[in-house]
């Protein structure tokens, strides 16, 4: 039997894993944009802005929380973000349906299932009556 060759440290560090994608999008003049997969630390970062803490209770907040998780994955040929924290309102005024659009792209590209997803928005709904769920991400 053959023996595994396991990837040492410095060969997981150099690898690039992180995915990306060209979007077309119609509504905007059938342009292409650049979607890129969040890091583990990007994606905990995004996810930890979502979340309220006071106190012993937690609750999912999800203003803009669309535009938050597109300024972090819509990036230039360089994989630098278009969008600066500072204009996440800005790209909020856009199409809820095309922001919709990419941002399922981004999701799939970090990593974040469907699942996932639905128990963020199942705990808000929760949070919306008053409950105050403990959201384990």
């Amino acid at each position: 039997m053959e023996q595994e060759l396991l990837l040492s440290k410095d060969e997981i560090l150099s690898m690039d894993d992180i995915p990306v994608e060209r979007v077309v999008v119609p509504e905007w003049k059938n342009r292409a944009v650049m979607i890129c997969g969040l890091t583990a630390a990007a994606k905990n970062s995004y996810q930890s802005s979502l979340i309220e803490i006071n106190g012993k209770s937690r609750k999912v907040k999800l203003e803009n929380s669309t535009a938050k998780l597109l300024q972090k994955c819509i990036v230039d040929a360089a994989r630098q973000p278009l969008f600066s924290e500072t204009e996440i309102l800005r790209l909020g005024t856009k199409s809820a349906a095309v922001l919709e659009r990419l941002a399922k792209i981004a999701s799939r590209l970090s990593g974040m299932d469907e699942e996932e997803n639905e128990q963020l928005l199942k705990n808000s709904e929760a949070a919306k009556s008053n409950d105050l769920p403990t959201v384990s991400l």
